[in-house]
């Protein structure tokens, strides 16, 4: 099922270099103010049974499976982590963002943090100006990300090296009634970050790489990240 477009929202508060970004970005999430408070938690289940669930529940689709591609950026001290902030570069699909997060609540049910996002136009030059400001890349991860919506939840189906992760995104009452809908209650959650259940599987010896990308993708030394 896809979105009517009378139910379609723009994606990203602001676009911080060019107007026609914003005119030209994918509609797949809800409106956002430019600063708002992300509530989600992850769930991981099995690609058959998502599968399974959004067919019977007939999930509204909003952006098809593309690749996002994600850099965080820091100090070479890793002040922004000290302060529990993250900085991430997102390209996803034709789509570029600059995101801003704050310290997330202690909550051990959902992740909730103060969230700061801009779409940009050139991703190359975004990534100049943080190195100036004397940044670096610490951390990249990729995915393939397939965006619906349920009702008041956004759902992403993430598809990264380590597994398949639904993404659920709203009220906690929301999320928590569509569990129950698509009877997840027993599947592993999680309010880890992609970098989280990355260092999990390096300590599990899951996993041996320095990021969590796709083999064929190239390192953090490219135009991306800057």
């Amino acid at each position: 099922m896809t979105c009517g477009a009378e139910r379609l929202h723009t994606y990203g508060p602001v676009d911080v270099t060019r107007k026609d970004a914003i005119n030209a970005a994918p509609t797949y999430l809800s409106h956002r103010p430019e600063m708002f408070i992300e509530t989600e938690v992850k769930v991981q289940v099995p690609i058959d049974i998502v599968e399974t669930t959004r067919t019977a529940w007939a999930w509204c689709l909003e952006h098809p499976r593309t690749l996002e591609d994600n850099a965080l950026w820091d100090t070479p001290s890793g002040d922004l982590r000290t302060r529990g902030e993250l900085l991430r570069l997102r390209r996803y699909g034709d789509t570029v963002t600059l995101t801003w997060k704050g310290r997330p609540d202690e909550d051990a049910v959902f992740k909730r943090r103060l969230e700061l996002e801009a779409v940009v136009s050139d991703a190359t030059a975004v990534a100049a100006i943080l190195r100036r400001l004397g940044l670096t890349v610490w951390f990249r991860y990729q995915k393939y990300r397939t965006l619906y919506r349920y009702g008041d939840v956004h759902i992403a189906v993430d598809e990264t090296p380590l597994g398949v992760y639904v993404e659920l995104e709203g009220s906690p009452e929301a999320i928590e009634a569509s569990l129950r809908a698509f009877r997840w209650e027993a599947w592993p959650r999680t309010t880890a970050t992609y970098y989280e259940i990355f260092q999990t599987a390096v300590r599990e010896g899951r996993w041996t790489r320095t990021d969590l990308t796709f083999n064929r993708f190239g390192s953090h030394e490219d135009s991306f990240c800057g």
